[in-house]
């Protein structure tokens, strides 16, 4: 991954608008992390619609949910954002 090799201070996934986006995200970096490609911390932005719903509709809260059982321990994700 050359974004990750170029020693970046974060790595900013920005505007997700849909719990699979972010599922495809975490699986991505989960696969990195394993192979220690992962040298940086790596933050999540959702895009919401309101304070409760992703742009696509779906619940704020099931894409959090996706991204704790994905990654339980953080290892992957050190930080997560939301956007309007």
């Amino acid at each position: 991954m050359v974004l990750a090799d170029s020693s970046p201070d974060w790595i900013a996934f920005e505007t997700i608008p849909c719990e699979m986006e972010c599922h495809a995200i975490v699986k991505l970096l989960k696969t990195l992390n394993v192979k220690n490609l992962l040298k940086c911390p790596i933050w999540i932005s959702f895009a919401c619609c309101d304070d409760k719903h992703l742009n696509d509709g779906t619940l704020l809260s099931n894409a959090l949910d996706t991204l704790y059982f994905e990654d339980p321990e953080a290892k992957c994700v050190s930080a997560i954002g939301i956007n309007c």
